[in-house]
């Protein structure tokens, strides 16, 4: 009996490897992008930084079950924004069924709109908690940024992050803070999970008669969801954020964990729609994508980048030495974060 079932789990991981694992990324992983580098003088303040993220960790690591440990990430990732000093306006708004809120800096254009989806691998996060995001991207894109709350999984199948980023998108170009008023320009950003989810969105658009976005910002997104980024292994001790995610991808087989994802969760991973990096990446928006050298999720963006590049899409590539995964939310008070905007800020007036 032991012998048929070590069979069948063998013929399992067969398959998973022959089917789930998508096209091979490795011969995108050079060359990188522009190298920025403040360590000597953030050491400080990241020693403070990760300190914070690290009592977060064991916080929710002391609660009681997985839900447990769910509910206080999730009241965690909701109060990073809850120190925040903005004089503009906060709007409450339902984006056609998506919880939605308008974040507009004083004098910002209500007539150019920004798409902010957070990140928090899919399962966290919420536009309350990436304010701080919205405000930055309010004031220097001259905008009106639309944050939404996309359903989370677990309750929700990731698919339906994908849908409520669209619908939202439509919704705003009719709607805006004041009510129906046509969008003259649209921008997409997101962090991380909403990283991949603008670059999903942005190769849906292309295809549909619609105002295309004229930018897209990426901060550290994920985009391949098959798990095959050198990254996910090497720089597993480093990210203090996203570092347990490939501390278990060291140990478990990649073809197991797929299988598991696509049993348990009904996902096929190497689908674009939720693994960009295997889409048609042509004909794509202007992008920005940033991402730390410290982070499981760098090979990510290098593959992306290149990829997109070798299809004729414009990337621009910017890589922080020694930060942590988003460090443009969690750490305010860094050269690195001010840097980072800053450089967001330039794309944005170049091509919008």
């Amino acid at each position: 009996m032991i012998w048929i079932l070590l069979l069948g789990l063998a013929v399992l991981l067969w398959l998973a490897r022959r089917y789930l694992h998508g096209p091979d990324l490795r011969g995108y992983d050079r060359p990188t992008g522009e190298i920025f580098d403040t360590v000597s003088t953030d050491a400080e303040g990241l020693i403070a930084v990760n300190k914070k993220i690290g009592d977060w960790r064991r916080e929710a690591e002391s609660a009681r079950g997985m839900r447990g440990r769910l509910t206080k990430l999730r009241e965690q990732l909701d109060s990073l924004s809850a120190d925040l000093v903005f004089d503009g306006d906060v709007i409450p708004v339902n984006a056609d069924g998506v919880d939605a809120e308008w974040v507009i800096a004083p004098g910002a254009n209500r007539y150019r709109r920004v798409l902010m989806i957070h990140g928090g691998a899919f399962c966290l996060g919420s536009a309350r908690g990436h304010r701080k995001v919205s405000a930055r991207l309010s004031a220097l894109g001259d905008a009106a940024v639309l944050a939404i709350n996309y359903r989370l999984a677990p309750e929700h199948h990731r698919s339906q992050c994908v849908d409520d980023s669209h619908t939202a998108y439509r919704w705003m170009l009719e709607q805006g803070p004041d009510g129906p008023a046509v969008a003259q320009q649209t921008l997409l950003a997101g962090d991380s999970a909403g990283g991949n989810l603008v670059l999903v969105l942005a190769a849906i658009l292309r295809a549909q008669p619609l105002l295309q976005p004229a930018a897209v910002v990426a901060l550290c997104p994920t985009v391949d969801s098959t798990m095959s980024a050198p990254s996910i292994i090497f720089n597993a001790g480093s990210d203090q954020v996203l570092g347990q995610f490939g501390q278990v991808a060291s140990k478990v087989p990649r073809s197991l964990l797929l299988l598991l994802s696509t049993v348990i969760f009904k996902l096929y991973l190497a689908n674009p729609r939720y693994s960009p990096i295997f889409g048609d990446l042509s004909g794509l928006p202007p992008t920005l994508i940033h991402a730390s050298d410290q982070e499981i999720l760098l090979s990510d963006a290098i593959r992306y980048t290149n990829k997109a590049r070798i299809a004729g899409s414009s990337v621009d590539l910017q890589i922080w030495r020694e930060q942590m995964h988003v460090w443009h939310l969690f750490a305010d008070d860094l050269q690195a974060t001010e840097q980072a905007w800053h450089e967001i800020g330039q794309f944005i007036k170049r091509h919008a």
